[in-house]
């Protein structure tokens, strides 16, 4: 039994004529007469009624054909399904994204991309950068969106700048540094700070800065990948946040927060991140392609 024999079948069913269902299928009415003798052989059973001029289904024949009908079904779904992952507009794709780049770009990154292939389905993990390399290291994730220094340390992964992100420092508006008209970063640092986890290199440059060596003196005094956690936190004490500018702005232009001049601004790129040696399927490359193509619109969106 194969599918060519269960569409004659159906034809047959749907016409109760021989000649019509093979001129469908594009077939003599003598090869139509053997597909349908073969699949009855098969089956051991009859599944018409030849005893008459009309051609009629036989009662387990009408029961075969509800099978048939969704099988058949089933059978155009997986040809459509397989048309659109050659296509790069279907499938499921398994992105990563650091914490900031999901908080910024990612919802807008899916927004644009949804629209070009509606059909895809997403899966998106949010950790830190490191977390997420993990994941793409063990094949968890088709690619990642995180920090380019990061990936870069990682030998099994091969990197494509693709966003550039400013940072700075934070407080609310009616904090007690404020009174201050020049305050130091070291002052900064004696209210303590609250972060996501910082790159190694922006975490050197800021303990060179402070005069420390990040071991007997912390940073951080509060570090999470929560980046909602950290402007609460930020907002109702006298935790200075740390944090990129996109990540902020739209609670500066609230009111919320208050951009400290500390004459000390810090910067990172963005990346996608692949697997080296591993193939993607066609929509995870058609994505990265879009990505990098409409990186300005994105980011700036």
């Amino acid at each position: 039994m194969n599918l060519k024999q269960l569409k004659n079948f159906q034809l047959v069913a749907e016409e109760l004529n021989y000649h019509r269902a093979a001129k469908r299928a594009h077939l003599s009415q003598p090869a139509m007469s053997h597909s349908i003798k073969s699949l009855e052989t098969e089956l051991a059973e009859l599944l018409f009624d030849r005893s008459s001029r009309s051609v009629k289904l036989t009662p387990f024949g009408g029961g075969v054909l509800e099978h048939a009908d969704k099988l058949l079904a089933e059978a155009r779904n997986f040809e459509t399904g397989v048309k659109n992952l050659q296509l790069g507009v279907g499938g499921h794709l398994s992105i990563g994204m650091a914490t900031t780049v999901a908080q910024n770009f990612g919802g807008r990154a899916l927004v644009h991309f949804s629209k070009v292939y509606p059909k895809l389905n997403f899966e998106i993990s949010v950790y830190n950068s490191a977390h997420i390399l993990d994941r793409l290291s063990d094949e968890l994730d088709h690619f990642s969106i995180c920090d380019a220094q990061t990936a870069a340390q990682r030998e099994d992964l091969t990197t494509q700048i693709w966003g550039h992100q400013r940072g700075n420092f934070f407080c609310r508006p009616n904090h007690p540094i404020l009174k201050h008209d020049r305050p130091t970063f070291n002052l900064a640092h004696s209210y303590g700070l609250v972060s996501l986890n910082v790159t190694p290199s922006i975490k050197r440059k800021l303990e060179i800065r402070l005069g420390i060596d990040g071991t007997t003196v912390p940073l951080l005094h509060i570090a999470s990948d929560d980046l909602k956690m950290c402007k609460d936190i930020s907002a109702a004490t006298d935790y200075i946040l740390i944090a990129e500018l996109d990540n902020v702005q739209a609670d500066l232009d609230a009111g919320n927060f208050t951009m400290l001049n500390l004459e000390f601004e810090f910067s990172r790129d963005l990346c996608i991140a692949r697997k080296i040696g591993r193939v993607l399927p066609q929509s995870a490359t058609s994505m990265i392609d879009y990505l990098m193509e409409n990186q300005d619109q994105i980011i700036a969106s």
